[in-house]
């Protein structure tokens, strides 16, 4: 996507995540856009909740890896990536 998109994306991911907090697909669809924004801490915040409320953890657990990845976290990076595997 060309930036433009991406900050039109990111707008309207905001808006519908902080208009309803719990559904859980628009979540985890900002913490993705974020991660792909170089912006993992914040998408990790998302990523933890979503984790806490067991929705779909593989995934989950899976983007957590590369968020802690993009942070330079090889050993946190590494631990998520072997719980989605247990999954």
């Amino acid at each position: 996507l060309e930036r433009n998109q991406l900050d039109k994306a990111e707008n309207y991911l905001r808006d519908a995540y902080s208009f309803n907090l719990d559904d859980k697909d628009v979540a985890m669809t900002y913490a993705c856009l974020l991660c792909q924004l170089n912006r993992s801490q914040e998408a990790a915040i998302i990523l933890k909740e979503l984790i806490a409320q067991g929705y779909e953890t593989v995934k989950v657990n899976m983007l957590m890896s590369i968020a802690y990845g993009m942070n330079g976290d090889s050993f946190m990076a590494d631990k998520f990536k072997a719980i989605s595997s247990l999954e």
